[in-house]
């Protein structure tokens, strides 16, 4: 570094103080020793300390000067360990402006002079900013050291000047501190293997907390369960890095050369082990001993590690196939049974022999399910038996919970009254096995395996729902018109302030009557409803992408589905089959009630983009579903009509979050909820959980993703609008004209025609559904008006010990925050944290902190925030 050059200071006697009348400084320091410098206590120079460095880097030391003054110059003179450091260069800090000009003069290898002047312009320094920096590179003075770096204990030599007047601040040294090393390991971890396994890859890792790099590993195995077949590069050695491996008895050992790349601090994969097994048994653990190993660090040190072994791992196989318990009404002509299947292995070849009562069913055939390659049945020479078999091509994945594969349909032979129980049984015999197929020359190896058996119940027909209890939307299909399904439901049988929008996608076949599209309104009840607006959409999408509508009039298409793992109700009963299978059986709460709905963990990748929960039609609509899908996703018939689904997500630490309140519909119709992906977690397992009040009715319950709408809509035009007792009534509908909505009561009926060719035809590649949207309200008569405003009402009572009760409104669904905070502002206790649905609401304070600890006496604040509304109100605890 080149020494610059010395500048010239003039010091003259004025009154007894020191006056700058040069730019510079004396290099010869004989005006300052003569003089001397006032020394300054209000401010600081000072050097920072850098931890946890590493040798060979090279580091910016940050300079600073901590002072409420203004500036002209500033002079420090830093001095370091000769051969711990080495100084590259001093560079400006932000601390200094831009014009300001920084010189450096080396003294000697370990002295620097730091000089920054900026003549005639005074300047601040910014608080907590460097004015330089001192980029020195770390030499080797070894790992959990430190080395000062110090300013040259002498007031004349660090200085600066204020008012042209010169001062010497305090001095705060600085020093760098290298990464202690305390941790040091060459380990490899287990791994789970299967019976015969001819490729077994054991991962060896480095973990180091300063750089360096693998010099050599010895592992020790036992060659009577496995055999050492190669080393391959792990992944986080770098591109061109090599491992070498040598074989001697039951030593393996590993060198890596030293022209390998040094590898960062961390846990890090350096090769891998491969082994084959011996045999193929099962049910057993060999251990594989790092018995010795080397590390090179940066500054030419080697290091032994120390070690932990690692384990191969061949689990007992086990299987397990189940036949389900079924329920089908006694209308029912056909019973399909699902068989599940549990493997800690993949299954390649199975045989299973099942037993049924041939004098009241006969075997029909195997069904298919989901994705699964459907096995042969046959049945036996008695009529009694059915052998279920599957060849190699089988290649089930292993499964935590065991999953349906395929179903058994049986026919009846004649009626059969409700409460009969058909017993599905296997049959005793040594051929039910359940197979692996393990690499050469082992062949197939035996789950120990586990039967269990099933049934099929005959149930009675459901007791027919109620009559409708409130608007319902009919639609011209060629022949008349076909009621549809309820509309409004949003209003829940409730006077409501303001208008309602429902959307609603029209399930039934839709046919033209002279150009126009006809639909009804019909008031069954007793409601009262008002209307302001009518819409219908037509959406264009793909044929081979069907649709969905949420209740907030988003669009989604549907995409592939999800298997359920299980699902139970509230009563502990298993109903996965019934709410997983599209049939005539329904799974039916007649009361108040939930069940849980698990779908596995899925990966970061399943969950990505939306995910789709909706309900199926009944059986004999899915020809002419316009969606044009027969197995679409759950919701169900709701009866009565003032009642909601809940859907709930259960989170990491066991709670349930409200996710969505589906509106009710009198016909079990295809509905859409989104969850949003950030709710669920790749690391645990989904499971969903649908609670009700009331009623309902579920046929079948999918899990699918959704996909961004693609495809177009089209509004076709209302061409005119009857009622039945009040007459033309199109001029009353829009947006300009819902001070003078339309009103149904008991009996009549709203006529509704839409213009055909107001809208395009569609391509042969394109499917067209129909959106029938619907802006109003109902009531039922003398019904109670709720709030149709945000509202925190006062705490009651208050004060209080040790318990209140908090009131607020919602006037629609929302995410609420309700919190406790004192006097300070401190949060206190968190109430409320989730998705509410609209009405009343009543939250209990028990006077404890979130700790569970009670509160002391005092005042305290309560605050209500949702999107739109935050208030904040007083209470005191009184003791």
């Amino acid at each position: 570094m080149g020494r610059l050059r010395s500048l010239a200071l003039v010091v003259l006697l004025l009154g007894g103080t020191f006056v700058l009348a040069g730019a510079g400084i004396d290099r010869d320091d004989s005006g300052r020793s003569m003089l001397g410098v006032p020394k300054d206590l209000t401010s600081t120079f000072e050097i920072a300390e850098l931890i946890g460095q590493f040798p060979t880097d090279t580091v910016a030391v940050p300079l600073y000067l901590h002072t409420d003054s203004l500036v002209t110059y500033i002079e420090a003179r830093i001095y370091w360990e000769d051969g711990d450091l080495d100084l590259v260069s001093v560079t400006p800090g932000p601390g200094i402006p831009v014009t300001a000009t920084l010189n450096t003069t080396m003294v000697n290898d370990s002295t620097v002079i730091v000089e920054i002047s900026n003549p005639g312009d005074p300047f601040p320094i910014p608080s907590g900013d460097a004015i330089a920096y001192l980029d020195l590179e770390i030499q080797c003075f070894g790992y959990g050291a430190n080395t000062y770096i110090r300013f040259v204990d002498n007031d004349n030599y660090n200085v600066y000047v204020c008012n042209g007047v010169l001062y010497s601040p305090l001095r705060d040294d600085g020093r760098i501190w290298t990464q202690y090393e305390s941790y040091l390991y060459v380990y490899g971890t287990y791994i789970r293997a299967y019976p015969g396994q001819q490729d077994i890859p054991l991962v060896i890792r480095l973990y180091q907390q300063v750089p360096g790099k693998a010099l050599c590993a010895n592992h020790v195995f036992d060659p009577d369960y496995v055999h050492f077949d190669s080393v391959t590069v792990g992944e986080d050695l770098m591109p061109g890095d090599e491992v070498y491996a040598t074989v001697v008895g039951d030593t393996i050992k590993v060198t890596l050369p030293e022209t390998n790349a040094f590898l960062p601090p961390g846990d890090k994969r350096i090769y891998y082990l491969h082994f084959g097994a011996e045999t193929d048994d099962d049910d057993y653990v060999t251990p594989v001993y790092t018995v010795y190993s080397e590390r090179l660090d940066e500054c030419g040190g080697v290091w032994y590690p120390q070690h932990f072994g690692a384990n191969i791992i061949v689990e007992n196989h086990t299987a397990t196939a189940d036949i389900g318990e079924v329920y089908y009404y006694t209308t029912a002509t056909y019973y399909d049974v699902w068989v599940k299947m549990g493997s800690n292995y993949p299954v390649n070849d199975y045989e299973l022999w099942v037993e049924f009562p041939k004098d009241t069913i006969a075997f029909d055939e195997i069904v298919s399910y989901g994705s699964f390659t459907p096995p042969l049945g046959v049945l036996s020479g008695d009529s009694t038996k059915v052998l279920i078999s599957a060849d190699i091509g089988t290649n089930y994945t292993p499964t935590t919970y065991p999953t349906i594969v395929f179903k058994i349909r049986f026919n009846r032979l004649f009626y059969l009254p409700a409460w009969t129980v058909l017993p599905i049984t296997f049959y005793s015999t040594p051929q039910n096995h359940i197979s692996y197929d393990t690499d050469d020359p082992f062949g197939y190896h035996q789950a120990d395996l586990t039967l269990l058996d099933g049934s099929i119940t005959i149930k009675p027909l459901p007791p027919p729902p109620p009559p409708p209890a409130c608007p319902a939307l009919y639609a011209w299909n060629g022949d008349g018109f076909k009621r549809e399904n309820t509309i409004l439901a949003a209003c829940d049988g409730k006077v409501v302030e303001n208008d309602v929008t429902d959307y609603y996608l029209v399930s039934k076949r839709v046919q033209a009557d002279s150009d126009v599209f006809r639909f009804q309104i019909r008031e069954d009840g007793e409601e009262i409803s008002t209307f302001s607006d009518f819409k219908l959409l037509a959406v264009d999408h793909p044929r081979k992408k069907p649709i969905q509508v949420t209740r907030e009039g988003k669009i989604i298409t549907i995409g592939r589905p999800y298997s359920i793992i299980w699902a139970k109700d509230s009563k502990g009963n298993d109903i996965t089959e019934l709410i997983a299978t599209k049939d005539e059986v329904s799974y039916i709460g007649s009361e108040g009630g939930w069940f849980d709905v698990s779908f596995g963990k899925l990966s970061a990748e399943e969950i990505e983009g939306f995910t789709a929960l909706s309900a199926t039609k009944p059986k004999d609509e899915e020809e002419n579903s316009a969606s044009g899908s027969t197995t679409r996703a759950p919701l169900g018939a709701a009866i009565p009509h003032d009642t909601k689904l809940n859907i709930s997500l259960k989170m990491a630490d066991g709670s349930w979050r409200l996710i969505s309140s589906e509106d009710a519909r009198l016909e079990p119709a295809t509905q859409a909820t989104l969850i949003e992906p950030a709710l669920v977690s790749p690391d645990h397992e989904l499971v969903l959980r649908y609670s009700w009040d009331g009623y309902y009715e579920i046929d079948v319950l999918d899990f699918r993703t959704a996909e961004p709408f693609e495809g177009e809509l089209k509004e076709v035009k209302l061409l005119s609008a009857g009622h039945s007792t009040a007459g033309a009534v199109r001029d009353r509908f829009g947006i300009a004209r819902t001070d003078a909505p339309v009103t149904l009561v008991r009996g009549e009926i709203l006529d509704l025609a839409f213009t055909v060719s107001s809208i395009p035809p569609y391509s042969k590649d394109t499917k067209r559904d129909y959106l029938f949207v619907t802006t109003g309200r109902y009531h039922k008569e003398g019904a109670e008006t709720p709030r149709a405003e945000f509202a925190l009402d006062a705490n009651f009572p208050n004060p209080f010990n040790p318990t209140t009760t908090i009131r607020y409104n919602l006037p629609t669904s929302a995410y609420v925050e309700l919190r406790i905070y004192d006097v300070r502002g401190a949060l206190v206790r968190t109430l409320v944290a989730e998705h509410q649905g609209a009405g009343e609401k009543n939250v209990t304070w028990d006077g404890k902190l979130e700790s569970g600890l009670q509160a002391s006496s005092g005042v305290y604040f309560y605050q209500l925030k949702t999107d739109g509304f935050n208030r904040t109100r007083k209470m005191v605890l009184l003791k």
